[in-house]
């Protein structure tokens, strides 16, 4: 799945004007993508959340770069909308996109029965309880390691039991359970997630397979990666390494701004696997 930004908010290589949009698109469909996500709304951890452009804003953004690229690349492309706001959500379900990537998952409730409807695919990422956020619960870096061994695994059950809760409330509405997609929200800041939470939640993915839908997971540039190295900022190398163990570990999906050099690294890894298995 490659990234499409949309707005110069965006931490990393923003698609500014509809020609950046139709030219990073191409790209990243000839390197292998076979999702382009298209998202407006920034959310790394030094955005404030209450300053972001506002929907209508988002719509027409979004909007006309649907249009372009179905127009330029043709309809068999899938295309998913990136978003946490539900009139956005609700005028994109009625256009010719495939997938709806909630950031929100919980938003995904209040609109289960037209998100059943629609029949598109419908991605619910983790995102925290305002109420963790606000009283502090991540846990302290300096925490010593017999208290990090309790909260991490409660962590994770935690956010299992979560998306698994959402999952069930989206099927009772009405929607398929084979259209459903989950996203753990790896990440700091909005997210809601320390380092070693982060670090540990990719470790123990396998976890998220009880939840029974396809993983999809969103490494690529994130903060928490980059802080493992002491110099420079190798942000690809680091990026690109975590996809794979992503992939090893259960993702089905793979959320990515370097689609080339993921592409080709999962490459790599799906021949070496044959040879694992004497599929020669």
């Amino acid at each position: 799945m490659g990234i499409i930004n949309l707005t110069p908010e965006s931490f990393h290589k923003p698609a500014l004007g509809i020609n950046s949009v139709l030219k990073q698109a191409e790209h990243m469909v000839d390197a292998g993508a076979e999702i382009l996500d298209i998202g407006a709304i920034a959310t790394n951890p030094s955005i404030n959340i209450n300053q972001l452009i506002n929907p209508n804003e988002e719509l027409a953004l979004v909007m006309e770069a649907v249009t372009a690229i179905r127009a330029h690349l043709g309809h068999d492309i899938f295309l998913s909308i990136d978003s946490f706001n539900t009139s956005t959500i609700l005028e994109v379900l009625k256009t010719n996109i495939d997938m709806i990537n909630i950031q929100q998952g919980t938003i995904s409730i209040d609109i289960a029965d037209q998100l059943a409807a629609s029949g598109v695919y419908t991605c619910i990422m983790h995102w925290p309880d305002p109420a963790f956020l606000n009283n502090g619960a991540n846990p302290d870096q300096s925490k010593n390691a017999d208290s990090h061994n309790v909260y991490y695994p409660q962590r994770v059950a935690a956010i299992i039991t979560d998306l698994t809760s959402i999952s069930a409330k989206l099927i009772a509405a009405g929607m398929r359970s084979n259209k459903l997609v989950i996203d753990p929200g790896f990440g700091g800041g909005h997210y809601g997630k320390s380092d070693d939470e982060n670090l540990y939640m990719l470790y123990h993915l396998p976890q998220f397979l009880a939840v029974k839908h396809p993983i999809l997971v969103g490494l690529s540039r994130k903060g928490f990666l980059s802080r493992l190295l002491s110099e420079g900022d190798d942000s690809l190398q680091i990026s690109v390494s975590s996809a794979l163990i992503a992939a090893q570990n259960g993702a089905k999906i793979l959320r990515v701004h370097d689609v080339k050099e993921t592409a080709d690294a999962i490459k790599v890894i799906h021949t070496l696997s044959k040879f694992r298995t004497n599929e020669l």
